[in-house]
């Protein structure tokens, strides 16, 4: 019997579909507090906390070995070579569905903007064993709203 794998997740890289993802992790946005001491009039000291910087968590993609992935290659490979302006990209991750969802099944969305990638990883498998070598990549990003 043969092992089907669902391709859950496909990202599109400034309209090019580059791949196909089994996991997406990581998709955050954080708005931390900032905290403020303040005297009161009767002499009270008050903490008041307001919104700070917003920040984006890094998006890390895993996938079976994609077969032909020179253009994450190339992508990694510019940010290597310095070229970090030239290296920023804008894309969308699509969730699919699967056998298992229904036919009116829409998946999310995730537009991102200023991604650049950080890390590239291939899992390590022993010889002889049937483990899927897993491919993983980190970007980093400077915005991302889901659609």
């Amino acid at each position: 019997m043969a092992t089907v794998l669902s391709n859950r997740y496909s990202i599109d890289i400034d309209g090019l579909q580059l791949a196909h993802f089994k996991e997406v992790s990581s998709i955050s946005i954080e708005v931390p507090a900032v905290e403020q001491k303040v005297a009161t009039g009767e002499g009270r000291v008050e903490l008041l906390s307001y919104p700070g910087n917003v920040k984006y968590g890094d998006i890390t993609l895993k996938a079976g070995k994609v077969a032909d992935a020179t253009e994450f290659y190339d992508w990694l490979q510019s940010v290597v070579d310095g070229h970090y302006q030239k290296a920023l990209r804008n894309g969308t991750i699509v969730q699919l569905p699967s056998d298992k969802d229904s036919p009116s099944f829409t998946g999310d969305r995730w537009n991102f903007e200023g991604a650049w990638p950080s890390k590239w990883e291939i899992s390590q498998s022993g010889a002889g064993t049937n483990e899927l070598i897993v491919e993983s990549l980190t970007i980093k990003i400077s915005r991302i709203w889901r659609d």
